[in-house]
Order: C-alpha cells, then sequence, then structure tokens
C-alpha cells in the first residue's frame, strides 16, 4: 500500500484549493438564487405591465364614452334653446 505523505506546504494548497471551490460554489449558488429571484421579479413586472396596459384600455373607453356624453348634451342643450326661442316667437 501506497502512503502518501504531505508537507505542511502541500497540505495547506490542497486545502486553500478546497477552499476556494467551496467558496466558487457557495457564490453559484448565491447566484442562482438571485437570478430566480431576479426571473420572479421580472415576471411580476410583467404581469403588472398588463394590468394597466388594459386598465389604460379601459380608462381610454371611459374617457370616449364621456367626450360623446358631452357632445350629446351639447346638442340637447342647442335643441332645448332652439325650441325654445321657436315656442316663444310663435306666441
Amino acid at each position: 500500500m501506497t502512503t502518501h505523505t504531505y508537507t505542511d506546504s502541500g497540505y495547506n494548497i490542497l486545502v486553500g484549493k478546497f477552499l476556494n471551490i467551496n467558496q466558487c460554489l457557495q457564490r453559484h449558488t448565491k447566484l442562482n438564487q438571485m437570478e430566480n429571484i431576479l426571473r420572479s421579479e421580472l415576471e411580476t413586472a410583467d404581469k403588472r405591465i398588463a394590468t394597466l396596459q388594459s386598465t389604460i384600455k379601459i380608462q381610454d373607453k371611459i374617457i370616449q364614452a364621456m367626450d360623446e356624453r358631452i357632445e350629446l348634451m351639447k346638442k340637447t342643450h342647442q335643441f332645448k334653446l332652439d325650441n325654445y326661442y321657436t315656442k316663444n316667437t310663435e306666441l
């Protein structure tokens, strides 16, 4: 059986390399977690954008309906004025 003997400096090098690999794995894990969090936040933001776009479309329709109502009220008012003056001139 072959036995390996390590000098203190050789052992320290191996431990240092192991620690480096371990630190890299921990960083990689943290980066994966951060990536998952960012992806989740991006999906949430996309859903919010879609909701806001839908809300804007609905608000535009409401504004259009209000504009149409104002136009109809103007026509009604004008009709009432014309009708009032027509009745009063006939008397």
